[in-house]
């Protein structure tokens, strides 16, 4: 088990650190291809056995995946994490089908406790900070643009000068294009193991990011993960239930109606835009309802979501919705100012999701879509120098 003592001294040291904000990037885009690795690209056949659709993905990843469930299993008692892993195992049965015998079958190919899969699935939910843009051309065309973050707290990598579970998923992470019938259906940036969706489009359909929300009751997460396991609820984990809109939703209203009224495990925020003029909302979830839901107009042309509620003052040791909206309003002056210099919003938001803190230490990937072209465009990241704390 990972030290207490070292894990509390690491993040009293970090959060020592008064959030580092920058000037806006407007230059970062020009230098996409030489300091940026892009994630491999993959097919899942949806006509094949769900058993058998990840091998190719997760097996030359064993060692990797392995990595990262060890390290995260240091920081629970291993009594603790034993039970939890076999009561998981015991439970994926609950999950809807196909995704349990997806599971199953990554659990096999890797000859590991299906319980370990489960919680990897499942840690995703519980911890997350991001950042998610909607953003409107002059000629209506919508694009979206996300950070994930993830491992903040959980260790510090002195080596590499980040967070250690941010740089234990970088080579984990993937574009997948999920194949039925010989088409590609939806695509997605997520991590080898996992089934969920965080980030996909589903081409001529909609783009979507799930970002966590923070919840005003202590551990939220666990609780409801436990209240899964435990009860007969039909409540859905967020990840999960995106992935069965990003198969079945047939367009951007379709999948804007199945976002908002499932019942979920846990509160977070759904992003999701669309092909059509002003089609684009931040879905704000509760367990049971959309909360004040709010969506592109003719007299805004971005959204902006992080990880509080946008109705809500972000808090001052973690704000990046403040210099999102900054940087986004300063861009559009900016053109105003030299009569619509050519910039595509591919590059508007690569630039702002490249300015600290919207970039930071804990930031894994920034992916940028395209609903109506079918595009999704994600680039591994690192943030040198002073990132901090986050």
């Amino acid at each position: 088990m990972k030290s207490f003592y070292i894990l509390l001294v690491t993040s009293v040291f970090n959060a020592m650190d008064c959030q580092v904000i920058e000037k806006c990037q407007w230059s970062a885009h020009t230098t996409i291809e030489t300091s940026n690795s892009q994630p491999p690209t993959y097919a899942v056949n949806l006509d094949q056995p769900a058993s058998e659709r990840w091998k190719h993905i997760v097996a030359p990843r064993k060692e990797q995946i392995l990595n990262f469930v060890n390290y995260i299993k240091e920081f629970v008692p291993s009594l603790f994490s034993y039970a939890v892993s076999t009561w998981l195992g015991m439970a994926v049965h609950k999950l809807p089908k196909p995704l349990d015998e997806e599971i199953i079958g990554i659990a096999k190919t890797l000859q590991m406790p299906i319980g370990d899969i489960m919680a990897c699935n499942i840690f995703y939910e519980l911890e997350k900070l991001c950042t998610s843009i909607i953003t409107t051309d002059d000629q209506g065309n919508i694009y979206h643009g996300r950070n994930l973050d993830l491992g903040v707290f959980m260790g510090w990598d002195l080596k590499k000068n980040s967070w250690k579970v941010a740089e234990l998923l970088k080579p984990l992470t993937i574009n997948v294009d999920f194949v039925l019938n010989g088409k590609v259906l939806f695509k997605s940036v997520q991590f080898a193991g996992t089934v969920g969706i965080f980030t996909g489009v589903a081409p001529g359909k909609f783009s979507f990011s799930l970002n966590s929300r923070s919840s005003k009751e202590l551990f939220a997460g666990p609780k409801s993960v436990i209240t899964w396991l435990v009860s007969f609820e039909k409540k859905k984990f967020a990840s999960l239930w995106a992935r069965t809109v990003m198969e079945k939703a047939q367009s951007y209203q379709h999948a804007k109606e199945m976002l908002s009224t499932e019942p979920l495990l846990a509160p977070v925020y759904y992003i999701l835009a669309g092909i059509k003029l002003n089609e684009g909302v931040i879905i704000s979830r509760s367990n049971t309802e959309s909360l004040n839901p709010v969506e592109l107009s003719s007299t805004n042309w971005y959204l902006v979501q992080t990880n509080y509620d946008h109705w809500e003052r972000a808090p001052f040791y973690d704000d990046r919705r403040t210099p999102t909206i900054l940087c986004l309003n300063e861009i559009a002056d900016n053109l105003k100012s030299n009569n619509g210099t050519d910039i595509s919003q591919h590059s508007i938001l690569y630039d702002v999701l490249s300015t600290i803190p919207i970039e930071n230490k804990a930031t894994i990937y920034t992916a940028i879509m395209n609903a109506k072209s079918g595009t999704v465009d994600s680039y591994l990241r690192s943030c040198p120098g002073t990132c901090y704390p986050w």
